[in-house]
Order: C-alpha cells, then structure tokens, then sequence
C-alpha cells in the first residue's frame, strides 16, 4: 500500500506493459494487453484464456505486497482475476488468490501452487461486492499471507512453504474483454514509515517448525538483545536473542545470532524446551531466563533458569511468581516478567497481570513490579499495580530517569476482546519505576500483516538496543490474537538516533504548528480568531460559553480551516478534543482543505445514537466542490471489524502525508491509538489547509473544546552524530 516502500508500478500509459514485467509458467498463452479503454487499461488477450505477469524487472525482498485496481470488472460466470506474490521464476510455484464470479457470489480461493500442482489453502470463500474502481492487496509477510480489498481484511491463512519469490497478476474473461481491465499496479517491500520508526517487515519469520498444528504459533516475544563475545552460531562479537516458537506441548525457547541486528542465524536446536515467553538478563557472567510453560503460558508460574553460554540452561525456580489471589489484579492472567536492573542491591522486574475475564475492560493488563536479591527467588511489590498496560523488555535508564514502552490499546476498539486488541505501543517515563506518567505513542499497527484497519492485531515493541547511532526496536507483529490462525513473528523498526536522543521527543512523527483553546470570547469563530476562515458557500463555526466550538446551525456543516499563524505544510494534522457526547451528531477533520469551496479530505467520526453504542471506526471522504467519496469506511461493528466509542475528552487526530509512491495516506487516530488509514489513489489534492467540520440536529451535541494542528512526518531535531551513542550493542537497561 502507499504507506509501504514502492519498489515497482505500472499505471499503462505507454501502451502497452512496461519492461519490468516477464512471464509466468502457470499462464502458457503469456501475458495481458493493454488497450486504450481509455484510460489505458489491462485485459485479456482472448476469451476464455487465462493470461499473465509477474515483475522479474527486480530482485524482490522475502516480505512483498502485490497490489491492483480495477476498472472494469462484470458479474459474469468465471469472470476471473488472479494476484500473485513469491511466485517462482522457474517453475509454476508460489502462491496466488483467484476472485471470481461463480454465477450465483464473489468468491474468493487462496491458492498453492507446487511446479504447477494447486492445493487450495482457503476457500472458496464468498466476497461481499467486487466492483470498478477496487483496490486489491495480496501481502507475503514471512509466513502470513492476508488479502485486503478497499482496505479490509477478507482473507488471511499460514503457510511457511515458499519465503521468496515475486509478485504478478494475471486475468480471465469469457464473455467481453472490456468486463475485465484492471487500470494499475503497483508492488511494494515491508519497510515503511511509522511515525519516526522506519519498519523492516519480518526478520525472524515464522517456519514451519515454528507453526506445527496450532493454531497459536510462530516466533515471538523476543527477549533484550545483547552485544558480546562468546558467540555460538556465527563467530567473534555477535547480538544474541531468544524468543519463543509454536505453542503448548510443542513450544520451544530458540536462540539466534547476528552481526547487524537485522540478519539473524539459528541455533540449531532448541535451548529449553516446552517454554514460552523469554525475557534475559546476565550479570557476573551468567545468564538468568524467566519462561513460562508453552501448557500454561498466561497461567502458569514464572520459571527461572540459569546458563553459562545461553545454550546449557539449568532449572533454579519453578516459581517465580504465580497467579494472584481471588480478585487480585493478577488473578487471571499474568505474563512477561521482565528483569530491568539492579538499584542499591535490589533487582527488580515488571510483569503484567490481568483481573477480569468480562465487561468493557476485559483482560485490560496492567504492570506490577517484583524484587530479588539473587535473580531466583522474587517478592511481588507490595503497591502493584504501577501502571494500566502490558510491560516489555524495552526498558532503558537516561541520565537518572527510567523509560519503559508498554503494551496497550484503546478501549472499545474490540468488541470480542476488549481491553486486549488491537496493541501498540506507549512509552512512559518514571524516576523510580513505580510512579509512570508522560505517554507517548510509539509504533502502530499500520501494516497488513499486524491487522491494519482490524482489531485482532499487534505491533508493540519488545525490546530494543543502540547499534551503529539508531535504536532497533524488536516487535512482535501479528495480524490475529483472538482467534486462529495465528502467526506471531519478529518484526524490525529502527529510529534515525540513539535511544538517549530518543527519549527526549515524541515518536508519532507530528510537529503541533498551531492550537486554539477558544479562549476569545462567544461568537463567530471566524470573527474572534482572524486564523480562521470558512470556506465559500458554507456555514460559520461558533465559540459558545465554556470555551467551545459548535455549529451556528442545526442541519448544515460548519466548517472552519486553519489559514493563520505559522505556515503548514502538505504532510499535515488536524487534531480535536471532543467537549459533548456527539449522540446523533458527529464531528469532522479536515486536512487539505480548499477556502474557494467544500474541499478536501475529511476524517467523519459519528457519534452513538444511544451514548454508548459502538460505531464504526470512522470515514476518510474526499470532498470536491460539496460533492463525497467514501474513500474507506470501517463497516457496522460486528465480529472483528474495528469499531470506536467516542467519549467526552477523547482526542482525535487525521492526518496525510504522502506516500512512497506520491499519493496521500491518511489516518485516523484516537487518543493516539491508530483506529483506521487508506489512501487517495486519484492523488487529489496536494496542498491545502487543516481544519475542523461539525455538524448536528439538535443543540449542543457536537463540540470541542481545542483544537491543534501542525506537520505530520516530520523527524524530530535530533542532534548530530548520534548524539550519546555509546558504542555498537550498548543498552541503557543495564546503565545506572
């Protein structure tokens, strides 16, 4: 997608398709045409045969996204469309989607092909609606393969047969040619932009060894990396991690190896098994690991072991700590217990717990803390818990000061799971580990493969470490924790400075320029604040009593964009707090407004009709002259699509920036939780103005009561040279 490095497009326009693409041996009778539709345009080159491609113009990475738009596509029977992702150069193998037309439904078929033999790994399926003018996506991210259309997920599988490959696509039509054209390509890497977070897709993926017979597995929980000699894959001075594979009585500790921090090398067995969840810390020359048995990973104790060289590990406490008492707040679950360091002779970890199996906030973690003067034998804090969220390892001490990256997410985002999905991360600050404030949103769940514009997937940090002046950070990407499959899998982000710079500034890539408080006293917005104008033809904003703004009249939009102050740029944000309970109202952000007219892109966030029913998780529409697109809407909730419950003093935030390949994506976020993101593929508009829209039927229940607005995608000033960096390996956890 356009958040995602684009490696490779074809849009058509010279006629026929460009020179990066080559032929496939699953299609003999070659490749599609293109035809002047207009505009230019793919379609098969005779009825009923199946024609095309794939890119052999590049070298692919492992972890690649085939995408496509349609620009004709009929209801007639076998109509077909193919998309393709690690297909095979040689020989008729890969994996492929086929979307089709049965005479009756859309369907959908996830497809292997083995040198030209085909076992459907899914479906078929049915599809709702395939229409003109679709956006397609077919991603292979380590062992996860997920289809997208228009943004949302409708099929998603695990398979660990084939890790590279390349992207294509192909067509089949057997009534008209022109009922089958699609109007672009475009293939894309893992890598993308989060934030100050650049993301590298999957290092460690999931194989087939990791996967087995669950339907809960993969590689993850990655344990703090260390930088030291002594090494036992490759040679010499070597980072070092352990992580967890597969599940239950098959889970296993593994280890691996590297000399970058991106590239890793397993050990070649297991180094503990039928455990989960590793968290590492060495001092005075030995290893000390906290798992959990793989049968009670959530419920079981807390396991101690020692080790020399991190391979040999010996058992030292089968019990740590264990579930909390009837009611306590780690009654019900507790996870990763994760040594931080030692203060004035006492060691001390964090561990996650959760008390309620029902209700809004449902396995809602939280953090506590343990002592130990030995590293084997711990005490629960008296005081636990210190903090709402799930810990990490990712903890780090900066000129006396602790940082942590914890483990959260919004509530009422999931209606199967509240409480527990979809996670991202949030960092705190502490001077003494036990009293946390200051949030700041770190990385989110924005690509395919960690459930983007869904509500089952993660993306948190788990722990990260200076190499070379940038902070790698080690996730734990998966696009499904409620329900199978699952595929968990160790994911790369890296920021442009040490982790010492890096505490000192926000992490979401957002630069506030501008803010009102309305503050100027009742009346026209417009006429209190010269920054604010409203564009031709529409209807003023109002400042009320109380400091707040809402529409001047009922049944109409009133709209406001920002034209003052200190200029802003293209890659913009408009951001509000939300002062009334919006029941049949809603309120709208506008980002690239036009002042000449009712233009632009808009964020439209619907309140409940009730107070306390969950909507959808918004709309992004391009507005042109008064006229609405609906670019992405999140459906009604239900299942697991994602949905928002709006609340007084929710902060809501849209912003664009462009992509890769040029075109504008835009998000939504609330209270900093990333709810949903798509794009403009017509590349509307370049520049314009933030502002806000509000609109309702009765009095008083659309209002806000701040408004900020400022540059997204932009790096903080970092200082030069890294600024603090210690050295290759050098991870503040330990430093005192």
């Amino acid at each position: 997608m356009a958040s995602n490095q684009l490696l490779a497009s074809d849009n058509f326009a010279s006629g026929s398709l460009a020179a990066g693409w080559g032929t496939m041996p699953v299609f003999p009778s070659g490749m599609c045409q293109v035809v002047n539709a207009p505009p230019m345009v793919t379609e098969a080159k005779a009825l009923s045969t199946t024609y095309g491609q794939m890119w052999t113009g590049i070298s692919w990475p492992n972890d690649h996204i085939c995408e496509l738009t349609l620009q004709t596509f009929t209801a007639d029977t076998n109509n077909s469309f193919y998309m393709f992702v690690r297909m095979q150069n040689a020989v008729d193998s890969g994996y492929m989607i086929v979307v089709s037309w049965s005479g009756t439904v859309w369907s959908i078929s996830l497809i292997r092909r083995d040198a030209g033999v085909g076992t459907t790994l899914v479906g078929p399926q049915t599809v709702t609606a395939v229409s003109s003018g679709d956006v397609w996506q077919f991603a292979a991210m380590g062992a996860g393969l997920h289809v997208y259309q228009n943004g949302l997920r409708i099929l998603y599988f695990i398979d660990a047969t084939y890790a590279s490959g390349r992207p294509g696509f192909g067509q089949f039509t057997p009534t008209a040619l022109t009922h089958n054209q699609i109007s672009s390509w475009r293939g894309y890497s893992g890598v993308q932009q989060d934030g100050v977070w650049q993301k590298r897709g999957i290092i460690i993926p999931a194989l087939a060894s990791d996967i087995g017979a669950s339907n809960f597995a993969g590689t993850f929980i990655p344990t703090a990396v260390l930088y030291e000699g002594n090494a036992q894959v490759l040679s010499g001075t070597v980072y070092k991690m352990w992580f967890g594979s597969n599940f239950a009585a098959t889970s296993n500790i593994l280890y691996a190896e590297s000399t970058d921090g991106i590239n890793w090398t397993r050990y070649g067995s297991p180094v503990i098994a039928t455990q989960l969840g590793p968290a590492i810390i060495k001092n005075a020359g030995t290893y000390y690991m906290y798992t959990q048995s793989g049968m009670a990973f959530g419920t079981g104790n807390i396991i101690c072991y020692t080790s020399p060289d991190g391979i040999t590990w010996t058992l030292q406490n089968s019990n740590v700590i264990a579930l909390g008492t009837a009611g306590a707040w780690d009654s019900v679950q507790i996870f990763t217990f994760a040594p931080i360091a030692q203060i004035a002779g006492t060691w001390y970890a964090a561990y996650g717990g959760t008390k309620l199996t029902a209700g809004p906030t449902a396995r809602q973690g939280s953090t506590g803390l343990a002592t130990s003067v030995d590293l084997i034998n711990w005490t629960k804090y008296g005081g636990n818990p210190v903090l709402t969220g799930w810990p990490t390892q990712a903890f780090v001490n900066v000129r006396g000061l602790w940082y942590g990256w914890f483990q959260e997410c919004q509530l009422g985002q999931n209606s199967t799971a509240p409480g527990t999905d979809p996670t991202e991360s949030v960092r705190y600050s502490s001077p003494d580990l036990i009293t946390w404030s200051n949030p700041v949103h770190s990385v989110h769940h924005s690509q395919l493969h960690e459930a983007v514009n869904w509500n089952t997937g993660q993306c948190f940090i788990n722990s990260m470490i200076n190499i070379g002046g940038k902070t790698y950070a080690y996730l734990n990407s998966e696009p499904n924790d409620a329900v199978g499959p699952q595929v968990y899998q160790i994911g790369l982000a890296i920021a442009p400075t040490t982790i010492e710079n890096l505490v000192n500034f926000r992490e979401d890539g957002t630069q506030q320029i501008s803010s009102d408080n309305f503050t100027q006293g009742t009346g026209s917005l417009p006429v209190k604040n010269p920054n604010w104008v409203t564009p031709t033809g529409l209807t003023a904003l109002s400042i009320v009593a109380g400091n707040k703004v809402e529409p001047s009249a009922l049944n109409v939009g009133c709209e406001a964009l920002y034209t003052g102050g200190n200029p802003i740029s293209a890659a913009q944000y408009s951001e509000t707090t939300i002062a009334a309970n919006l029941i049949n109202c809603s309120i709208n952000l506008i980002v690239r407004g036009q002042t000449g007219s009712d233009s632009g892109y808009q964020a439209n966030i619907l309140g409940p009709s009730d107070g306390t029913t969950a909507r959808p998780v918004g709309a992004i529409i391009k507005r042109v002259s008064g006229a609405g697109t609906t670019l992405f809407q999140g459906p009604l909730p239900a299942g697991n699509l994602a949905q928002m419950i709006t609340s007084v003093g929710d902060v809501i935030r849209f912003t664009v920036a462009n992509g890769s390949d040029g075109l504008p994506v835009l998000s939504i976020f609330q209270n900093g939780f990333l709810m949903c993101q798509w794009q403009d593929y017509s590349n509307t508009y370049a520049t314009g103005y933030p502002g806000i829209l509000l609109a309702e039927n009765v009095g008083g229940g659309a209002q806000i009561s701040s408004w900020a607005g400022g540059n997204s995608s932009v790096l903080p000033p970092y200082p030069p040279g890294g600024g603090g960096d210690l050295g290759p390996g050098y991870d503040f956890k330990f430093r005192m």
